[in-house]
This record gives C-alpha cells, structure tokens and sequence, in this order.
C-alpha cells in the first residue's frame, strides 16, 4: 500500500473506531463525502482480500472433507458387500445343510 497523507491516516482511524460493518453500510449509503468514499473503499480492500483468501480456504476444506467423506462411504460400502455375500454364503450352506438332514436337531 502506498504511503498514507495526514488526512487518510485519521480517517482511517474513524474507520477503525466505527468498526467495518458500519463503514460498509455507511459506505451503501452514500454517507460519506467523494473523498471518504474513496478513503473507505481503500481501507475495506485488504479486508475483502482477506475474506477472500479466508473463504477460499474454507471451500478447499470443504471439498476435502467431501473427497475424504465419499472415500470413506466407499470403503463401507465395499465391506457391505463382503458382508452381505458372507451372510448369503452361510445361508446357502444352513440351507444345503438342512436339506441333507445335517440339521443341529440331528446332532442331538
């Protein structure tokens, strides 16, 4: 940034003092002179800019843990099926297994 005159540096501070929200709605209304409109549009740009790396962050986040969360569903899906044809496979056999009259009624 270049460097600040007198009377930018004080109105900075008032920025400061007012706090961004109020600048900003001061700022869509038309309050301030052409001047302070200037002066408060350079002093909410490094704002915006870090608010903008800071959501940029947060959808890169975001996307990961959307990658990380399909990843995972997949996994689990994959040990559904393994355990849904365990499951099967054990239900043929007890079926197989009762049609031979291998039944545990017979074990007694």
């Amino acid at each position: 940034m270049t460097e600040l005159s007198e009377q930018e540096r004080e109105q900075f501070a008032q920025f400061e003092k007012d706090g961004e929200e109020k600048v900003r709605l001061n700022l869509r209304n038309h309050k301030y002179g052409s001047l302070n409109e200037i002066f408060a549009i350079r002093w909410l740009a490094p704002k915006d800019e870090a608010a903008a790396r800071r959501k940029e962050a947060l959808d890169t986040e975001q996307i990961e843990l959307a990658r990380r969360t399909t990843r995972e569903a997949k996994e689990a899906n994959a040990i559904a099926k393994i355990a849904l044809a365990v499951a099967v496979a054990a239900l043929i056999l007890s079926i197989i297994l009762a049609i031979r009259g291998h039944g545990a009624a017979t074990w007694k």
